[in-house]
């Protein structure tokens, strides 16, 4: 059974190469991460805190556009070194299918 750490981390690490310094996508933030695995924003959130203390994701503001609505800064969330690290360790050791 794959956890809501290792949803989240995968999810991100689908997400690694987009957005810019200034510009995110809405798939990085709390919202775009609950509604691409099926949790709510706020077990996001709890989860995310969790990778950022374990020290495997990291946030930074960006601009986020959604379609319909104007541009709002919002956290938007990537992995750093050590989260590609994780996430790469359970993909070549098969740790989730």
């Amino acid at each position: 059974m794959i956890t809501r750490k290792e949803q989240i981390l995968l999810h991100l690490y689908g997400q690694k190469n987009s957005g810019s310094v200034f510009q995110g996508r809405y798939e990085e933030t709390q919202d775009g991460i609950g509604e691409a695995i099926g949790i709510s924003r706020s077990h996001v959130s709890i989860e995310i805190n969790k990778l950022e203390r374990m020290g495997l994701v990291e946030h930074s503001k960006k601009h986020v556009y959604v379609e319909g609505r104007r541009s709002n800064r919002r956290n938007c969330y990537r992995l750093n070194g050590s989260g590609l690290n994780e996430v790469e360790y359970m993909l070549v050791h098969q740790v989730v299918a």
